[in-house]
């Protein structure tokens, strides 16, 4: 039986990998909030998802009516294993590198 009887979808030979449980997030940049949209910007173009968090102390009160001008870049650390010459390529637009300790 190559498709389902009730949907008509293809099944596959086995299901797909289970997502890693070891999944976490993991600080690439601390800065300028401009560096990080660039920087975000270069990540995405090499289909690599970012979470931006800003760094203002004001920020639980402001909210989201004004970007605060420092934040940092998070990235899951799956991608920093596995795609590592991407990222540093996305960092060099920034004149960052990531530290030797990963």
């Amino acid at each position: 039986m190559d498709t389902c009887p009730d949907c008509q979808v293809s099944l596959v030979d086995s299901p797909p990998a289970k997502a890693p449980d070891d999944f976490e997030l993991v600080c690439l940049f601390d800065g300028s909030t401009v560096f990080c949209d660039m920087l975000s910007e270069a990540l995405r173009q090499h289909r690599i998802a970012s979470i931006y968090r800003g760094q203002e102390p004001l920020l639980g009160v402001m909210g989201d009516m004004v970007r605060p001008p420092y934040g940092s870049l998070w990235i899951g650390n799956l991608d920093l294993r596995e795609r590592r010459e991407e990222i540093e390529d996305a960092l060099s637009l920034v004149g960052a590198s990531l530290p030797a300790d990963r």
